[in-house]
């Protein structure tokens, strides 16, 4: 399964990164690609769409993947979040202080794609 896609909508592309269902084990690999992948990307040009849905991680990894946040910042114009239930919108907060481009979360696919073209 490919976890790290371009998808082209309207002739905008976003960064469609799959953390959905991904085994804890899995993690901190798929992280590192992620942010070497967003790294070869123009600054401020990257729409990312990220799901969470069923993902899960070892407690440890929240502040590696905080911390590894810091880093590519500046490669983002906007992000969305789809599959935020329960701890993870807890976790959320950690995150945001360290977030400094729009972020929205989403319920559904299809809005958070549709606001990220439009962003």
């Amino acid at each position: 399964m490919k976890r790290i896609t371009i998808l082209e909508v309207k002739f905008k592309k976003i960064v469609f990164f799959d953390l959905s269902f991904c085994p804890a084990e899995e993690f901190k690999d798929l992280i590192e690609k992620f942010f070497e992948f967003v790294r070869k990307h123009e600054k401020k040009s990257v729409r990312l769409l990220i799901d969470l849905t069923g993902l899960n991680y070892i407690p440890t990894d929240v502040m590696y993947i905080n911390d590894r946040m810091k880093q590519v910042n500046e490669f983002l114009k906007c992000q969305a979040y789809i599959g935020m239930d329960g701890l993870k919108k807890v976790l959320w907060h950690i995150f945001k202080k360290n977030v400094t481009v729009e972020t929205k979360i989403f319920d559904k696919n299809e809005c958070a794609i549709n606001w990220l073209i439009s962003c």
